[in-house]
């Protein structure tokens, strides 16, 4: 299933992944995670954003068992022409900006910094 996944995605084309949060439930187990996203970033970079069960296990446990992924809470992402995709309001937000944000109860905060678009996972 996970090859057929792969497959599909890289006849889509996409110029990046990006998962919304919640990747783990519990601080053990990451392997199979692991060999996902090792095979979703032959296609193109995969972005994260940490979500409340991610913290509640351990984010830097996490972050650590999952090398490759591009962490939007860490820094912003720059991508082809100008699309920057962000991870928290504090990153600044431009007339290409998407906040990406685990919790949708965010919205208010990024149209108050700044923001025209932000995608919730």
């Amino acid at each position: 299933m996970l090859s057929q996944l792969a497959s599909e995605l890289e006849a889509a084309g996409p110029e990046v992944i990006v998962l919304g949060g919640d990747l783990a439930d519990f601080p053990w187990g990451h392997s199979g995670l692991r060999a996902c996203l090792e095979q979703l970033q032959q296609v193109c970079p995969v972005l994260a954003i940490p979500g409340n069960h991610d913290h509640w296990i351990g984010l830097s446990r996490l972050k650590r068992n999952l090398p490759g992924l591009i962490w939007l809470d860490e820094a912003a992402w720059q991508g082809p022409g100008s699309l920057r995709l962000c991870g928290r309001v504090d990153q600044g937000a431009t007339d290409q900006s998407v906040l990406v944000g685990h919790h949708p109860t965010s919205v208010k905060a990024a149209a108050r910094a700044g923001f025209s678009l932000m995608l919730a996972g």
